[in-house]
């Protein structure tokens, strides 16, 4: 889970920038009407135990804790000042017991609010809290009717907006079983994520965590080469898809590995 791997990484981890990937490219969009879309990757789940010379190589100035108010408040004004439009929020289901994911985000949707601001969630399939599909498929629905008809959840074109995080836990028939029960009309946007863009038969658009995966790392390589996967699946199948490119300035993981 991203929680071990990435534990050490705050606050801002990844950009994106949307663009919609159709039968021209590039055809750049606009969310919501307006300015074309910077996102990051946010952790909510630092505590009392996060933190450490033992525990991680870097330590936030200062050491927090996710659930403080306080703490959402300044980590949203940080991202408003960075010229970041909207934070996607990693979450492990609408559980409540020993999830601080969830009590910690609905928190932070008010505070979004009361900024201004946005956020989506990046949903965690591999959720300790996820026993398998129909677990799942529960807490999307959830999802969908409550976090993302907050006034701050992020849309895009007027749809809630959902990332996935390894949702190469199940394979494209479950995930389209999923998708017909809880969103068979596809009024939110579904974001995958990985190096295969078979997905996109279910999902609306393709995005990747890392692009550094391949040293001597050339992002704008591996940022145009899969641009171009999403743009031809969209012409092969001819339904438009949205193709989320990965930005990572000063990225450096490899004390992490």
């Amino acid at each position: 889970m991203k929680h071990n791997r990435f534990e050490w990484r705050v606050a801002f981890l990844l950009l994106f920038g949307v663009f919609l990937v159709g039968s021209s490219w590039p055809a750049a969009t606009r969310a919501d009407g307006g300015e074309r879309l910077v996102l990051a990757f946010y952790y909510n789940w630092f505590d009392e135990n996060s933190w450490g010379p033992n525990k991680v190589p870097d330590q936030p100035a200062p050491p927090y804790v996710s659930r403080d108010r306080a703490v959402m408040a300044r980590h949203i004004d940080q991202a408003k000042g960075a010229g970041i439009d909207a934070l996607v929020v990693s979450w492990y289901g609408p559980r409540e017991q020993n999830n601080q994911t969830e009590t910690n985000l609905r928190a932070m949707l008010d505070e979004a609010a009361a900024r201004g601001f946005r956020l989506a969630v990046d949903f965690e399939a591999t959720s300790p809290f996820y026993r398998g599909a129909g677990d799942v498929q529960a807490a999307l629905k959830t999802l969908i009717a409550t976090h993302a008809q907050h006034p701050a959840y992020l849309r895009w074109n007027g749809k809630p907006v959902i990332f996935f995080w390894r949702q190469q836990r199940f394979n494209t028939g479950t995930w389209a079983a999923i998708r017909a029960a809880v969103d068979p009309n596809h009024d939110t946007i579904w974001i995958e994520e990985g190096v295969d863009v078979t997905p996109l038969s279910v999902f609306d658009g393709h995005h990747l965590y890392s692009v550094t995966w391949n040293p001597p790392s050339d992002m704008a390589y591996t940022a145009n080469k899969f641009a171009k996967r999403v743009r031809d699946y969209a012409a092969r199948s001819g339904v438009p898809k949205i193709y989320v490119a990965t930005v990572m300035p000063g990225y450096d993981d490899r004390k992490t590995r």
